[in-house]
């Protein structure tokens, strides 16, 4: 019999030091890492039509009976009054305190399976073995079957899953259906009739682009993967292998694996750590090392928090209620510093320790990642997911921040474990200090042309007037800003003009995108702009604005009003009048 997570704390005693040397597998799935390369396929959401292949790396559980609503509104903040065939939820589980426990899509699918399964969870294990535990103790008329990840288990999946994505994706699909694509609501799931088949697709957006998550039984997914490829070749489309598709939640905002709170002194907690093995408890890597409390964070820190509905009862109401006032941390995008990126690399060339490898495009060497960040010294956040976007041609990192620190604040990221951990996967080396910046959340601003003085201050003040990076790291700062001003201003949905040329209008009208207009003001670039900071920064958020996505706020965001088109983005707050959260890419 596997060790227990209990039995594991009670052999080492911290669950930080635990899951600091836990080796956790490193997954290889049936997916080729690359296709063309990395950098192409990651470019390609963003300008062509992506084919994503989603069939191997999730674990999916499939539930039925009367009680799966009663069950689940118990241990989720979401709401289910909207909860019925043809739509899905992103689910999310927090303990008695509010942290996040962990979170999954929720699909209540148009057609059984062949089982006869009308509902199934989809996403990382953690979230799902909660779900799990309080199917098997409640009592109650659900029950479930657990499909393993590829690597996980054997035979075939019970469903392909392709998502298209990309500025072309509409009109790939408009000559795949030989006609106008149904119009069909975010989250919500469809029918689709080709490739001689019935196909179900979820109105999705990873890495914050337009698109379809299509699925169905595995067996026919070859056809309808074909028939994809056919209609996408006169459009680009490219085929996104396992590491381009790695980086896909840097772009749509969510942050894939939060650290579980669930080693709290709640007697049903202790419970869950009897019945959950160590071998699904997942490893810590990162420069953060302290308690077990300071991993925890709550679906306010998380970007999470319109999906907090308090229309019902469940596990951590009381301290939702408290939070939701006045949450002490938000989600923020950190860019960090190509010169200390680029020193990285060097240490590696270089005699002695050098600093911990960097992996490209994707540098998580832990299930969860999380890294210290500071400004003077002080700890003011975490770090999760990291890695490069092709795309933008940065290096950068979903963070948790204190909502004090400022929009363009520059801050540091520890890199690197000290002391090493044990895990096999963690090599001898030394710690290093990375500069970011923090990413503003929107901006519509023409920025200023950037100064360069030469203060040693500049470095870490989100206040100073001087900069003392290269004039490599200043050009490319300039050139981030422009392109998230271009951004903005298409789409912007108060603007009476539109100066755009006839291309860009193009480009536009098969995202289904609408009217768009000269941009407005945002004070806090101006600042930016004054130290050098601002112009790179808006170049990353307008371009993330232009698809709706906010860099420390929540993804996607409503389309402009007028929009039309099977692609535009109702907005969840003139549905529900709460708005729209993080897309999980799963």
């Amino acid at each position: 019999m596997s060790e227990t997570l209990a039995q594991a704390l009670a052999r080492v005693g911290d669950p930080v030091q635990l899951l600091r040397d836990v080796d956790y597998p490193a997954f290889t799935f049936p997916v080729h890492p690359e296709f063309s390369n990395w950098r192409t396929e990651s470019r390609s959401w963003n300008d062509s039509v992506a084919l994503m292949d989603q069939s191997h790396h999730m674990t999916q559980l499939f539930l039925e009976g009367e009680d799966i609503v009663e069950v689940l509104s118990g241990i989720a903040v979401n709401t289910f009054s909207n909860f019925r065939p043809g739509v899905a939820k992103q689910l999310i589980s927090v303990d008695p305190s509010g942290h996040v426990i962990g979170d999954g899509i929720l699909f209540h699918l148009n057609h059984a399976t062949a089982q006869g399964e009308r509902v199934v969870l989809i996403g990382h294990h953690v979230l799902i073995d909660w779900v799990r535990f309080h199917a098997e103790r409640s009592g109650k008329d659900i029950r479930y079957r657990l499909e393993g990840n590829s690597n996980m288990r054997e035979g075939d999946p019970t469903f392909y899953r392709y998502e298209l994505q990309g500025p072309h994706a509409h009109a790939v699909l408009e000559k795949l259906l030989g006609g106008p694509v149904p119009e069909v609501r975010f989250f919500h799931i469809a029918d689709f009739s080709f490739a001689g088949t019935t196909v179900q697709g979820l109105r999705h957006g990873m890495a914050g682009q337009p698109g379809f998550e299509f699925f169905g039984p595995y067996a026919e997914g070859e056809g309808v993967r074909a028939a994809l490829l056919e209609a996408g070749a006169e459009f680009g489309i490219e085929r996104i292998g396992s590491k381009a598709y790695s980086v896909t939640p840097l772009e749509s905002g969510w942050v894939p694996t939060p650290f579980p709170a669930i080693f709290g002194d709640d007697p049903l907690f202790a419970e869950y750590r009897e019945w959950l093995p160590l071998a699904r408890a997942g490893s810590i890597g990162g420069s953060l090392n302290g308690p077990v409390e300071d991993f925890l964070l709550t679906p306010f820190d998380l970007g999470l928090g319109r999906s907090v509905n308090f229309d019902h009862e469940f596990i951590g109401k009381e301290a939702l209620q408290r939070i939701a006032g006045s949450p002490a941390r938000r989600k923020a995008t950190l860019i960090w510093d190509a010169d200390d990126v680029a020193k990285i690399t060097q240490s590696q060339l270089e005699p002695g320790t050098p600093a911990k490898y960097l992996e490209w495009p994707k540098a998580r060497y832990g299930f969860y990642q999380f890294d210290d960040v500071q400004q003077d010294g002080r700890r003011v956040g975490v770090s999760t997911d990291a890695g490069y976007v092709a795309y933008d041609q940065l290096y950068l990192s979903l963070a948790s921040i204190d909502v004090v620190v400022p929009d363009g604040a520059r801050v540091e990221v520890l890199w690197g474990e000290e002391p090493n951990s044990g895990k096999s996967n963690v090599e001898p080396h030394r710690q290093v200090r990375i500069a970011a910046t923090v990413a503003p959340r929107r901006t519509t601003t023409t920025p200023a042309r950037p100064t360069a003085t030469s203060s040693p201050e500049s470095r870490r003040s989100p206040c100073s007037s001087s900069d003392e990076r290269s004039e490599e790291s200043k050009r490319g700062t300039t050139r981030f800003a422009r392109s998230t001003n271009r951004a903005w201003a298409r789409a912007c949905p108060c603007s009476l003009s539109d100066e755009r040329s006839e291309e860009s209008k193009r480009r536009e009208r098969l995202r289904g995108l609408g009217p768009v207009g000269r941009p407005g003001r945002f004070d806090s670039l101006r600042s930016l702009n004054e130290q050098g900071v601002g112009s790179r920064l808006s170049l990353f958020v307008e371009r993330r604005a232009q698809r709706g996505v906010e860099t420390g706020g929540t993804a996607p965001r409503a389309a402009p009003r007028g929009s039309s088109g099977p692609f535009r983005l109702a907005s969840l707050a003139q549905r529900t009048g709460r708005g729209l959260a993080p897309v999980p890419v799963r």
